[in-house]
């Protein structure tokens, strides 16, 4: 079944009120990517080949199953209640704890098995953005990450700077930035089927990285990129912070409250990098805040 299928498939159930139907289509999909994952990072590769084609390789074996799970999970996203939110959730989270084992397969395949991943993650964040769903975004960062290290807290997938600096891509968020725009924009679903987000694709993405951006700074500070820190981004982002509706749900995203969340985001905000290359980016001071100097230079 191709991607588009499926989701016509699941939009039926829905249409035809019927979303327990809707949420086992999305598991089936869930346990089949996770297959694929499973078997490829089993696979050996063959002799001769660079860690390069190793990581073409098993992105494009499990291309297919990841875009079906895409598919399945977007029309819930958009029409689902809290239920279906959770159901995506979930199916993320079997994915990541049976398809990323570290204990397992080649190097180049682990660190593959977390772009694969993180390019589903992307999407159906951005997909969230592009219908308004932000309580689907705040379900979506309940999806953890397995432990690295003995004694070491598991992390949201949206925090955890592995998938920001995937090690397949070089350890570039740049790279991770166009990888997972472009295998969204690449999909025939996409085309065909979602015109909202293909019109308004790089937009949309560049508010979907900036936002992830943010509250990985707001939560682990550190040295965080996105390559949504571009004028009209960031100031379009800023306006989903002033609708109450979108509000509402941004606080629980950043776990703070409401009082709080323009200082925290403000705060983080000053702290992310940016593209060095761009001459005067023009950028906002601040955020959300009422300064509206250029910043010229990073802070």
């Amino acid at each position: 079944m191709s991607a588009i299928d499926t989701y016509d498939e699941v939009l039926e159930q829905l249409g035809r009120g019927d979303p327990i139907a809707a949420r086992e289509q999305l598991k089936e999909k869930a346990v089949r990517f996770a297959q694929a994952l499973e078997d490829q990072i089993l696979v050996e590769p063959e002799r001769g080949t660079t860690d390069v084609e190793q990581r073409d390789a098993f992105l494009a074996a499990v291309t297919q199953s990841a875009e079906e799970l895409l598919a399945a999970a977007l029309p819930l996203v958009e029409y689902g209640d809290s239920n279906d939110h959770a159901a995506i959730a979930q199916a993320l989270q079997h994915v990541v704890d049976r398809g990323l084992s570290e204990e397992r397969g080649g190097r180049i395949a682990r660190a593959s098995a977390v772009v694969a991943v993180a390019r589903v993650v992307w999407a159906l964040a951005t997909y969230a953005l592009t219908t308004r769903r932000i309580d689907a975004l705040v379900a979506l960062a309940s999806v953890g990450t397995l432990r690295r290290y003995e004694g070491q807290p598991m992390l949201p997938i949206v925090d955890d700077r592995s998938y920001r600096y995937p090690d397949a891509l070089g350890g570039n968020a740049g790279e991770s930035y166009r990888d997972y725009h472009d295998w969204l924009g690449a999909s025939e679903l996409v085309g065909e089927r979602l015109s909202y987000l293909a019109a308004t694709l790089d937009g949309t993405f560049g508010e979907t990285d900036l936002l992830l951006a943010l509250r990985m700074q707001v939560g682990h500070p550190g040295r965080t990129y996105s390559d949504g820190m571009r004028n009209g981004v960031v100031r379009r982002l800023a306006l989903r912070f002033r609708d109450a509706r979108q509000r509402a749900h941004l606080i629980h995203f950043f776990g703070v409250d409401d009082g709080q969340l323009d200082e925290h985001v403000d705060a983080a905000y000053v702290q992310l990098e940016y593209d060095r290359n761009f001459m005067a980016p023009s950028l906002p001071v601040r955020m959300l805040g009422t300064g509206q100097e250029a910043r010229s230079d990073h802070d």
